[in-house]
Parts: C-alpha cells; structure tokens; sequence
C-alpha cells in the first residue's frame, strides 16, 4: 500500500471518529438537561397527588373492600400435588 493510501484511510478514520465523538457529545451534554427533567416532572407528580389517595405501593391494585357475594363458592374441589 502506498503512502497516499495510507494518508486517505487515516483520515477517513479521523472523520468518522470525529463525526461520533460530535454525536455522542450532543447525548453526553443531554444527560443533564433529562436529569433534570425527570426530576421536575417527579416533583410535580408527587406535589399534585391527591392526600386520601389510597393505590397501594406494591402494585396490587384490587379492591378489598368490595364483598365477592357475586361469585358461588367452589364446591367438591381436590388439589393435586405437582410432581417434580
């Protein structure tokens, strides 16, 4: 390979590395600006929540204070024990 060749691919490698060193830089200098974003909508979220709000934090989002009158009981039920 000749000199020139040599020169030509260097310097399509630096363009290159250059053109995602701007791209990763631009995500790199948004990371702060999400930062704060995330934790202004946080902010918000938990100032506008309602004080008798009653969603459990554990995620089960059924109701217990609601009878089950409407469902039959089960009747002449076996369990089987699953084999291993």
């Amino acid at each position: 390979m000749s000199l020139t060749g040599i020169i030509v691919l260097v310097l399509v490698a630096v363009i290159i590395l250059s053109m995602l060193f701007a791209l990763f830089h631009i995500f790199i200098m948004l990371l702060p600006v999400a930062a704060v974003a995330v934790g202004i909508i946080w902010l918000l979220l938990k100032l506008s929540a309602k004080k008798g709000n009653n969603m459990p934090s554990n995620g089960n989002f059924t109701n217990k204070t609601q009878s089950n009158s409407g469902r039959k009981k089960a009747r002449n039920v076996t369990t089987k024990d699953v084999d291993k």
